[in-house]
């Protein structure tokens, strides 16, 4: 008797932590999901701004009659700031199909 009730309350109680801690942890795991999303836009857009400031310091530098070899540092700037916006889509689109993944579970 003793026995099946220490298991009894055993069971309860851990069923009982499960069914308090999960939701608890799917919550941090989806405001974590979103905060990455948020970086990865935030890295992107300051990607987008750089790029635009390059380009318009390559269009003065060309407008002024600029050494090739300035003009050839604006443009290896340009390439660079293009990979790294690459690079920034491709990590937003992964966050963003791991969350449509988690939070369309159900749908599949």
């Amino acid at each position: 008797m003793k026995k099946s009730n220490l298991v009894i309350t055993s069971a309860l109680v851990l069923g009982t932590l499960f069914a308090v801690t999960t939701p608890v942890s799917a919550t941090h795991w989806r405001d974590q999901r979103r905060a990455e999303i948020r970086q990865d836009r935030r890295e992107l857009n300051n990607d987008r701004r750089q790029l635009r400031h390059h380009q318009r310091e390559l269009r003065r530098d060309w407008r002024n009659g600029a050494s090739a070899e300035e003009l050839a540092r604006d443009k290896a700037r340009i390439w660079h700031d293009r990979r790294e916006i690459r690079q920034d889509m491709r990590e937003l689109n992964r966050d963003r199909y791991r969350w449509w993944r988690w939070h369309n579970w159900w749908r599949n």
